[in-house]
């Protein structure tokens, strides 16, 4: 059975000094660019295949000692 799933969030980054990536299932679908440094929403369609189901995982990359926050994640099935 195919799923079509909505993923959003917003993120965070009070410094320019880092670069993150929301991965589904293993492929990199959200960006969140080191450029920005305010409050950004982030949102995605993504269709599940035969999956049963769908792993989310954040990978954030500083530079110079930077971070960042994601907030109000949000899954629609």
């Amino acid at each position: 059975q195919y799923t079509n799933v909505t993923i959003s969030f917003y993120t965070s980054e009070p410094s320019s000094s880092g670069d993150g990536d929301l991965y589904i299932n293993g492929s990199n679908y959200l960006d969140w660019d080191y450029n920005y440094s305010s409050w950004d929403y982030e949102s995605v369609n993504y269709n599940t295949g035969s999956n049963t189901q769908v792993e989310l995982m954040w990978r954030y990359a500083s530079y110079n000692y930077g971070y960042a926050y994601i907030d109000n994640i949000q899954v629609t099935w």
